[in-house]
């Protein structure tokens, strides 16, 4: 259910691939991807790892046979797919190496977070994103805390209440996705970019993720001051070291 393809070297390519059911996140899906982003990380030649789908959806969200288990009184499905899900996305979000999201069509519930989720994304006009979980009458309490921290919580409101589509040109203007660009341009725009982020240093760029990590919602005073001098000092005499082991 995850493809792993290298189409250029320092690029993990991990697909979703269950085109027939629009990519939705059954678990054994969810199970293999956490797998793939484990190995990415602790893989040397792995510089940046790219997330796309197969067929014309990029995730529906939830599986649906799944669910319909779930209502029924499957308890043991019920935890096993909620903790997966929760897994998941801790996953993404952390993951110590630049996380490219390639979104090529819709991205519904839980598929929306692994947008959020990323560090970066790009889709296609054929994109659109949407929350219906109200709709549903499920609440969306995975995801979202990660499209509060993507989005801000004014934002996040009018999607999470509303449950509409939302546009790439409205995810765009959002900060949702970075770039929208024809379908045709779609990967080769994306690789382009990679090569982009592994003209940085590994090392570097991991350092800078989680610095970005440890800064979010911090507010700047004194003591955050004193505190990223005597973590630029730190990263400094690692790099020091590096360069001259």
């Amino acid at each position: 259910m995850i493809d792993c393809t290298a189409p250029v070297p320092g690029v993990r390519q991990l697909t979703l691939s269950r085109p027939a059911l629009r990519n939705a996140l059954c678990c054994e899906l969810m199970e293999g991807l956490r797998a793939a982003l484990h190995a990415a990380t602790f893989d040397g030649n792995v510089r940046v790892v790219m997330l796309a789908a197969a067929g014309e959806c990029f995730c529906a969200g939830g599986d649906r046979s799944e669910l319909q288990r779930i209502a029924a009184g499957d308890d043991a499905l019920n935890q096993r797919q909620a903790e997966t899900l929760a897994g998941l996305m801790l996953d993404a979000f952390e993951f110590p190496k630049p996380l490219l999201v390639v979104v090529n069509g819709p991205a519904i519930g839980a598929g929306m977070g692994l947008v959020v989720a990323s560090d970066i994304a790009i889709a296609s006009p054929a994109a659109r994103f949407a929350m219906p979980e109200a709709r549903l009458g499920l609440v969306s309490t995975v995801v979202a805390p990660y499209l509060v921290h993507a989005l801000g919580e004014r934002a996040t409101r009018r999607w999470l209440l509303s449950g509409e589509n939302m546009t790439a040109g409205q995810a765009l203007a959002l900060g949702l996705i970075h770039e929208c660009v024809p379908a045709a341009e779609l990967l080769p725009r994306s690789l382009a970019l990679a090569a982009d982020i592994m003209a940085g240093d590994a090392d570097t760029l991991v350092a800078t993720k989680r610095v970005l990590r440890e800064s979010s919602g911090k507010v700047p005073d004194r003591a955050f001051a004193l505190e990223s001098a005597a973590a630029l000092v730190r990263l400094r005499k690692q790099r020091h070291a590096r360069l001259d082991g």
